[in-house]
């Protein structure tokens, strides 16, 4: 079901950056599709420990990239929850911006542009996941 996912949001996100005129970098792009794509059925991916806790606590380059993917889509996909859109931003910059490779640095620098870009393509996206979930 995965790849179902995978295919569904990068239209999806393609129809997006069509309508808003959203320019990302390709590899920037097919990582936020994954990102949705991973996420989706993940009614749990919220972290056991605050997000403040775990951001002071990195002690690795996976948790980094776990605490930053938490945070993007949940400002991406959830803008209002929790403390506000702000607090989990930042958090999730200040984890991607410890992996020092070059494509983590883009999606710090673009995070808001990012999250605006799932916002709307989570939105342009719910019909044609529910066609998907029905057929399965």
């Amino acid at each position: 079901m995965q790849d179902a996912y995978v295919q569904v949001f990068a239209d999806c996100v393609a129809h997006t950056r069509l309508q808003t005129g959203i320019e990302l970098p390709k590899h920037i792009e097919h990582y936020v599709v994954a990102l949705l794509a991973h996420h989706i059925d993940r009614p749990d991916f919220l972290p056991k420990q605050t997000f403040a806790e775990l951001v002071l606590t990195l002690d690795s380059k996976r948790n980094a990239k776990y605490i930053g993917d938490t945070c993007l889509f949940l400002v991406g996909v959830f803008p209002g929850y929790g403390v506000n859109r702000r607090y989990y931003s930042d958090i999730g910059r200040t984890a991607y911006s410890t992996i020092e490779l070059e494509m983590f640095q883009t999606i710090v620098h673009s995070f808001d542009t990012i999250q605006t870009l799932i916002d709307r393509t989570v939105n342009s996206a719910h019909s044609s996941l529910v066609q998907l979930r029905d057929v399965d």
